[in-house]
């Protein structure tokens, strides 16, 4: 059992209320895994910077929020805390956010909650971890265009199992969200944008944590239908998407498009080019 977390901000939202609301989200998710945790962030000008590190996610909250200026000209945030199941967190190439460089312009970014088995001959992991075969049937649909709601569902027919998961890249910069038995609760917050994790409980202890200092306006919430493929450009266009009260909500399948860490642990970097990043 994992914990996911996507977050797509408003055009004018506010980069300290994106920073605490990620460090916060970031220790509720641990309660769902503490192998490892990671972040990744594709920037409004394409670039991305990912952290992800074997340590919980707590912890790894603490050292990002050591690190300035991550929170400001953010298009698309992907968040992950692990329960460790296939391929060991201290391998980080297993741990969460997963990425594959297709060429200069194009990158995947993949967080996976579940359980999944490969099954088409066509798709060979590269990592220990089972969520690799989903990136790589990303890889092998998508190609060089980036994502569609017809790519990602050829991708998801090579693939089998539980899942709960949220990609993006850096051609549309967009959020396509998926699940089918594990849980994906979204919610629009007025003062920031869409935030999507695993569980209502998650959301709303993120959000007592941020209410006492700033009040919160959350328009719409609820979790995902299951086995129904969300892909969102814009966070405003998130208050269209069909959200179930209940826990798990079925339905039949439908497709919805709108518009270094220095100490015992390894610190795995990723940086596109640069950023301007004090650490």
């Amino acid at each position: 059992m994992c914990s996911i977390g996507a977050i797509l901000p408003k055009s004018d939202y506010d980069p300290a209320l994106l920073r605490q609301f990620t460090l916060s989200l970031l220790k509720e998710m641990e309660i769902r895994g503490h192998d490892a945790a990671g972040i990744g962030i594709v920037y409004d000008d394409g670039m991305v910077w990912i952290r992800k590190a074997p340590i919980p996610a707590s912890m790894f909250a603490q050292l990002i929020s050591r690190i300035k200026g991550w929170e400001k000209n953010v298009k698309v945030m992907l968040l992950h805390a692990r329960a460790a199941t296939q391929g060991s967190p201290y391998n980080n190439e297993n741990n969460h956010p997963l990425f594959e460089l297709v060429d200069d312009e194009l990158m995947y970014i993949l967080v996976h909650n579940g359980h999944v088995n490969t099954r088409s001959s066509e798709i060979q992991r590269k990592r220990e971890v089972d969520s690799d075969a989903i990136l790589q049937a990303i890889v092998k649909e998508c190609g060089k265009g980036g994502l569609s709601m017809s790519c990602v569902s050829k991708a998801l027919d090579h693939v089998s199992g539980s899942m709960a998961i949220a990609v993006t890249d850096t051609l549309t910069k967009c959020l396509v969200l998926y699940r089918d038995s594990n849980p994906t609760y979204c919610a629009y917050i007025e003062e920031l944008g869409l935030v999507c994790t695993s569980t209502q409980s998650i959301f709303e202890n993120t959000v007592k944590e941020i209410e006492k200092k700033q009040k919160l306006t959350i328009v719409k919430k609820g979790y995902t239908e299951s086995m129904t493929i969300y892909l969102i450009s814009k966070p405003e266009d998130s208050l269209r998407l069909s959200l179930f009260d209940a826990k798990y909500g079925y339905s039949q399948k439908s497709y919805t498009s709108y518009g270094s860490y220095s100490g015992y642990y390894s610190w795995y970097s990723y940086d596109k080019i640069d950023k301007d990043l004090d650490i």
